[in-house]
């Protein structure tokens, strides 16, 4: 064979990057030196670079070879007669040829080196491959390497010899060793790759490729006090990765969930403040209460396996996977503590043999409120409220000289916002309908864009023995307020640790700590969204002295002093997990988790500025005050399971223990008349009536807990549940109770007869439970069962004694002895299907969740009695709905893609309820939770003649006219009353909407293509009624505008279509200033708001550096984002609020739109 070194420089090359480059020179050096020699290395090669064109199935070898040869003038050279026989496929277009070798010779013991123009083809030998004859009834070490299936080493790989205690892990190349016996079994396993089985031969080295789980189903899923593989769940059971939510600009962990879990209902209409967390539900409404009022209490959280757990102080970025246990049947194993559901976080691990790996990330934000409502312009408003005052028949709020000094402030004539008023002893600025200005208060108070960041630390790692996470993270949000600063800070440290003590025993320790600070303006605090609504447009910003104006309340806002909040939370566990033999573990752990919040409430007087110059005090007295709260949760859990398989039958059961007590103390202070304005100390202030309170309370829970769960070939699966729960909340006779739960599939797709169809439909899964929870909420108070004494100080009571007044103590209320748990029972149906190749998986579940024994009011006792009646178990609910998760993977060329849908809908009812009367005014058997009665709007009155010949609506008010509402008279009897308010006479009125949320749903779709990537997430609610009392001076105003009250409406531009003679088909009816306004703003089916919405809740896309660079600068991922949350919201619902505000009045902090930059980086 004849060899010419013309490749020398190649070859060179070929060896300083094989045994330089990882010396790690500097890397700039790096860098520039590599890239020198790739541009050698091309213009060396470029004359025997040969591209290659191919494309066979299932092809010998020797017919490969000569393709290859025709194309590129090369010869193979080989003496093995076997190697002809080798079949391959492979694909490739105009692809160098070492590319094209490679892929020939992929997962054969085959090695090939180009010497010239022959290729020169032979027998790889590796040491360790030989056969050798082994001793059947002795160990030897088995050693090998494990990769995926695109090459890519796998570190942290559990190697068991099954049936022994003998366990290894491969390190970060993917090697391991182990001691085994031919005959022996070794189980490869790790999280997200496929579980294989391997029977030792003679080989004394095996080498394995893992594959991923394509399909959920093939996936390990997390639930109570254990996992389970997906195939075998027989419960409703949802869960999503950690990944799912990195890099999300959003503040909590319960923001970034909204919309991603099917019926896991998140609602932000708290606001969107800095802080604030948003409120969670499973499966809807969870009870009702005699004043009219609705709950949809939260689910249990689980973090690490403590319950109880706040997961608005999790990092996002920690978070490995989120489960949520929705039936009964799951979730009966947490007893009373879950009645409505359970959410389990699992926090991230580091991974056995990794080697130590640093993540960063941060999230850079500016924020900018949205939905803001838009003032009308001051001349407008001021003759609208002229309007409305003259419709009632009261002085209008501005005169002739206002109304002129508005216009001219318009139109540049004049630039001060008031006047002093001239009246004679008077030394007060204009304010009110007599200033000038045009101010738009939402446009003054709120800022038009606000820098927040996120920033994230994580290190993992772990040997053979020993696993480790530490994780750091750090929020700073700021608020939006424009002239004062309202600011939260979030602090995270976790720590989490797993440490092989013996072949049988394994310590873990899970650490975290958390502190969230608030600081906001005092003197108005969150009351200034009320304000913005409250303040007129001509209500002056500044007066001509240069202070704020007094009414406006900036100068409090601003100068009012600070309220200031720390609340840190605690969390350490301790455990010891024993395997005294295959297949039995024990479980025990210690968990102390600690809250300690404190707030400093400090209130300034401050002072603006009259026309005098004299100074005007606000907000006198001054005062400060001081709360404590000190929440102890002491968590004690014993578990053991054992698992088994035997001739297709597997069996696992679960028995443990658990004990919880909550420690609570609370304390607070509060006075008046600090010495110094600007020293706030309850030591320093004087006032002769402070105000001392202090509280201590302790709950105690124990119970015990099992789960059998039994498949015979993956085919028939059956699990039960149950718990023997006690609380210290009832008396001893009542204190315990038994809740199981039962629940059963059958894999369709494991039968023979599903082979014909099993490439199209992949897997199909039938499920139902049943189960039964308690409810141990429904009083807020630790003790319903002791009466307390109310005591009156003597300063309060209205009582003369010999020596004056005295203190007292008044009569208690009653107590029920009878007294017990809410009930929930919950029926499941469901299916679970994958399909197309496990591209396409879908899940489904319908729901029957009934709660009984709620409490109702009592009857009623003779009033001679002198205290209440006692609370009874009388009341009853049920709800029914559905979930729906559909998900699509594919890829196209080099386009990965992902599309998943997730959709739910619940409507509850009551099912008992005392109310003989049968009322339609409280809840009654069939009244359907959400219901809105009223009137039936016909429209407006346009005559005189009309009202004349209308049915008398004189019931609602006396006084009728043009512009006015004309109500329907549903029942033909001439006159528009409400009859009885009974289910049997209820008028003219009827049920008219319903403000339960209806399809909810949330759509993520995401592709990447090479080194990009693009998610876009979109959520709403397909259905809710939303309706808005004006049943006092504080209701509506912001849907109303006008409320009755003179200095408490507020008019947006929303205003300007109403009726008036010039416009009699307006939207808005006639508006009164007075009490008169109710009557058009009954509730009614003409001002039923659609509060459905579409929102684009996150659109993000981000560049990964390719792996030549990365290897470059010695790193495993850096990545680059542009993040937009809550970037634009269709809705019907009139713009003057954010739908999900629609439950609420609307005075509500404004949610943000969020631009976000952002950096991944792994090392």
């Amino acid at each position: 064979m004849k060899f010419r070194f013309h490749t020398t420089t190649v070859w060179s090359g070929w060896l300083f990057f094989g045994k330089h480059l990882h010396r790690k020179f500097i890397m700039r050096f790096q860098v520039i030196v590599g890239l020198t020699l790739v541009m050698l290395i091309q213009v060396s090669a470029k004359s025997l670079a040969q591209s290659v064109s191919i494309k066979v199935s299932n092809t010998p070898l020797e017919k490969v070879f000569k393709v290859i040869e025709q194309q590129t003038g090369y010869l193979f050279l080989y003496d093995d007669v076997e190697l002809k026989k080798q079949k391959v496929s492979l694909s490739f277009q105009n692809a160098p040829i070492e590319k094209v070798l490679e892929g020939c010779l992929e997962g054969l013991p085959i090695t090939y080196k180009i010497v010239d123009k022959n290729i020169l083809i032979k027998k790889r030998v590796e040491p360790g491959l030989q056969k050798v004859t082994l001793d059947p009834n002795q160990q030897h070490l088995i050693s090998g390497v494990i990769k995926d299936s695109t090459g890519g080493y796998l570190p942290g790989v559990q190697i068991v010899v099954k049936g022994t205690n003998r366990v290894a892990v491969s390190d970060a190349s993917g090697r391991y060793q182990i001691d085994a016996s031919p005959g022996e079994v070794l189980i490869f396993n790790l999280l997200g790759y496929k579980r294989q089985e391997i029977a030792v031969t003679n080989n004394v080295r095996v080498d394995i490729v893992l594959k991923v789980i394509l399909t959920d189903l093939e996936g390990v899923v997390v639930v109570g006090y254990g996992t389970q593989k997906k195939i075998n769940l027989t419960g409703a059971v949802s869960q999503i990765s950690g990944k799912r939510l990195e890099n999300r600009s959003v503040l909590t962990l319960g923001h970034a969930l909204q919309g991603a879990v099917s019926n896991l209902n998140i609602s932000s209409a708290g606001g969107g403040a800095p802080g604030q967390a948003p409120s969670f539900n499973i499966r809807g409404y969870t009870g009702f209460s005699s004043n009219g009022s609705t709950s949809s209490q939260a689910p249990l959280f689980v973090v690490d396996g403590v319950p109880g757990v706040d997961i608005n102080t999790i990092n996002m970025n920690d978070v490995e996977s989120v489960s949520v246990l929705k039936d009964a049947a799951s979730a009966s194993i947490y007893g009373s503590s879950a009645p409505y559901g359970v959410v389990i976080i699992t926090t991230k691990q580091g991974k056995a043999g990794q080697k130590p790996t640093i993540t960063y990330n941060n999230n850079l934000m500016l924020m900018e409120p949205i939905n803001l409502p838009k003032y009308m312009k001051s001349i407008d408003f001021a003759n609208l409220y002229n309007e409305a005052a003259a419709n009632a028949g009261v002085t209008k709020p501005f005169n002739d000289d206002a109304l002129r000094r508005i216009q001219e402030y318009l139109d540049g004539k004049i630039t001060d916002e008031t006047i002093a008023n001239p009246t004679p002893g008077t030394d007060a600025w204009f304010e009110w309908g007599n200033a000038n200005a045009n101010n738009d208060w939402f446009d003054i108070l709120y800022k038009k864009v606000q820098f927040s960041q996120q920033h994230n630390l994580g290190v993992s790692g772990g040997t053979d023995k020993t696993r480790y996470y530490v994780g750091l993270g750090y929020i700073q949000q700021n608020g939006m307020y424009n002239y004062a600063t309202d600011t939260y800070a979030q602090y995270n440290v976790r720590a989490n640790l797993s440490s092989v003590i013996t072949s049988w025993m394994n310590f873990n320790f899970r650490g975290s700590f958390s502190r969230g600070a608030t600081e906001t303006p005092t003197a108005e605090s969150n009351w200034m969204q009320t304000l913005a609504a409250r303040n007129w447009p001509t209500e002056p910003l500044y007066t001509p002295g240069g202070s704020f104006a007094s009414e406006n309340r900036m100068e409090g806002l601003v100068n009012g002093a600070r309220t200031k909040s720390n609340n840190d939370k605690a969390l350490i566990t301790g455990e010891l997990v024993i395997n005294p033999l295959r297949g039995w573990n024990i479980t025990a752990n210690y968990t102390f988790d600690g809250s300690y919040f404190d707030l400093s409430r400090h209130n300034k007087t401050v002072y603006v500025t009259r026309p005098s110059g004299s100074q005007q005090a606000l907000y006198a007295p001054n005062s400060f005050e001081r709360q404590y709260n000190r929440n102890h949760h002491y968590t004690i859990n014993t578990f053991t399971s054992y698992e088994n398989e035997w001739s297709g039958h597997a069996v696992k059961g679960l028995i443990g223990f658990t004990q919880e007590l909550y420690d609570n103390l609370s304390m607070g202070g509060r006075n008046q008349f600090l010495f110094s304005n600007d020293i706030p100390s309850l030591s320093l202030t004087y006032g002769t009536t402070p105000s001392l309170t202090d509280n201590a309370s302790q709950l105690a829970i124990r119970g015990g807990f099992g789960r059998i769960n039994y498949n015979y070939k993956e085919k028939y699966l059956v699990e039960f549940n149950g718990r023997y729960d006690g609380t210290s909340r009832f008396l001893k006779d009542r204190r315990f109770k038994f809740y199981p739960g039962i629940s059963a599939g059958w894999v369709l797709s494991n039968e023979s007869f599903w082979k014909p169809i099993a490439r199209v439909a992949n897997s199909f899964k039938l499920r139902a439970s049943y189960g039964q929870l308690g409810d141990q909420s429904f009083a807020s108070n630790y003790y319903p069962f002791y009466p307390a004494l109310n005591s009156v100080v003597p300063t309060g009571s209205q009582y003369l004694f010999s020596g004056g007044k005295e203190a007292f103590i008044s009569q208690p209320p009653l107590i029920d002895g009878s007294l017990t748990w809410v009930t929930v029972k919950t029926l499941d149906f469901g299916t679970d299907i994958t399909a197309l190749s496990n591209r396409l998986t879908a899940s489904f579940d319908w729901y029957q969740r009934t709660a009984d024994d709620f409490v109702g009011p009592a009857d009623a006792l003779p009033a001679l009695l002198g205290t209440a009646a006692p609370q009874v178990n009388n009341a009853a609910m049920q709800t029914r709905g559905i979930d729906l998760t559909i998900g699509w993977k594919d890829r196209i060329g080099n386009v990965q893609y992902g599309v998943d849908v997730v959709f739910s809908d619940y409507q509850s009812k009551v099912l008992r309820y005392p109310n003989p009367a049968g009322l339609n005014t409280t809840w009654y058997k069939g009244r359907k939770f959400g219901d809105v009665w009223g009137y039936q709007t016909e429209g407006f009155f346009q005559s005189q003649d009309e009202i004349t010949t209308a049915p008398n609506q004189n019931k609602i008010y006396s006084r009728w006219s043009p512009g006015d509402i004309r109500y329907a008279d549903l029942n033909d009897d001439g006159i528009i009353n409400w009859g009885n308010n009974t289910l049997e006479n209820p008028g003219d009125r009827r049920v008219i909407a319903n403000t339960t949320p209806r399809y909810s749903f949330g759509l993520n779709l995401n592709a990447q293509y090479k080194s990009f990537d693009i998610t876009v997430f979109l959520q709403g609610v397909g259905k809710r009624d939303a309706i808005f009392s004006n049943a006092n001076v504080w209701d509506g105003a912001y849907f109303w505008g006008i409320t009755g009250d003179l200095y408490t409406g507020m008019l947006t531009t929303a205003q300007y279509d109403r009726w008036t003679p010039e416009t009699p088909n307006g939207y808005y009816p006639k508006f009164y200033m007075g009490g008169e306004m109710q009557k058009n703003s009954q509730p009614q089916t003409r001002y039923v708001q659609s509060a459905a919405y579409l929102r684009l809740k996150n659109l993000q896309l981000g560049y990964s550096m390719p792996q030549h660079i990365l290897r470059a600068i010695d790193s495993q991922k850096v990545r680059f984002f542009l993040n937009i949350e809550n970037l634009v919201t269709f809705t019907k619902l009139l713009h003057t609020m954010d739908p999900e505000f629609s439950s609420t009045d609307g005075r509500v902090y404004p949610l943000q739109r969020v631009w976000a930059m952002g950096l991944n980086v792994t090392f």
